[in-house]
C-alpha cells in the first residue's frame, strides 16, 4: 500500500492526464493543444 506522499503523487498524475485529455478534446489541432498547454505552463511558472 502506498504511503500518503505516494498516493498524492499518483492522484496528481491521474488528474494531470485527465485535464490534458479534456483540453485535447476541446482542440481541433495538435498545434492548438500545444499552445494551450504552453499557456498553462507560462501562467503557472510565475507563481
Amino acid at each position: 500500500m502506498p504511503n500518503s506522499a505516494e498516493m498524492i503523487e499518483q492522484l496528481a498524475k491521474q488528474l494531470e492526464r485527465h485535464i490534458i485529455l479534456e483540453m485535447a478534446q476541446e482542440c481541433e489541432t495538435l498545434e492548438e493543444l500545444i499552445e494551450k498547454l504552453k499557456a498553462v505552463i507560462r501562467s503557472n511558472s510565475g507563481k
